[in-house]
């Protein structure tokens, strides 16, 4: 392969075009994003506590970050400036004597947080921002790795459910 060479450089183009491209399917965002938003049961070793906070009234954290949004758009694209919305969390901890397949027990999401208190070894707590380039993904894609974190740190995982685009164009997860 001589990649100087530009009828080499073509006939790899060429290749892959036809080898890969031609079986490659289509996918919409939306069918994406139902296979990746929904939210699993628990099970397994892992305590997972839902929580929402609601948009607070006198915080100007909100027009902070939109501000700095502003500054950086140094093009003026033009954007929507998304209202503040309840954030939604949901901490994990490790359950010990849990095996892969027991299921979450049907108690209040407050006992289930005192639990997985009761059961951290550690003071520390993790921050956990999933992937998903703010289009895909769901906190119970990652509660394996949280509740993986969560074992071997002996502290708790804290995740955000974060707004997905195209319903929630840029910057909403982002400020989220």
């Amino acid at each position: 392969m001589d990649f100087e060479n530009v009828q080499h450089l073509q006939a790899i183009i060429n290749k892959l075009r036809n080898g890969y491209l031609r079986r490659a399917t289509t996918t919409s965002i939306s069918d994406q994003q139902a296979a990746t938003t929904r939210d699993v049961p628990v099970k397994g070793p892992v305590w997972v506590s839902k929580f929402d906070v609601p948009v607070a009234k006198e915080d100007n954290s909100w027009e902070v970050l939109l501000n700095v949004v502003d500054e950086l758009n140094d093009r003026d694209i033009p954007y929507h400036r998304p209202a503040s919305e309840p954030l939604r969390f949901q901490w994990t901890g490790y359950r010990k004597n849990a095996k892969e397949d027991t299921l979450e027990p049907v108690i209040s999401e407050g006992e289930k947080f005192q639990n997985l208190v009761n059961e951290t070894t550690s003071s520390l707590t993790v921050l956990y921002i999933y992937g998903g380039t703010f289009v895909l993904n769901h906190p119970s894609r990652y509660r394996r790795i949280a509740g993986s974190l969560a074992h071997h740190t002996g502290g708790k995982v804290l995740t955000l459910t974060q707004r997905l685009a195209p319903q929630n164009p840029f910057p909403s997860a982002l400020l989220d």
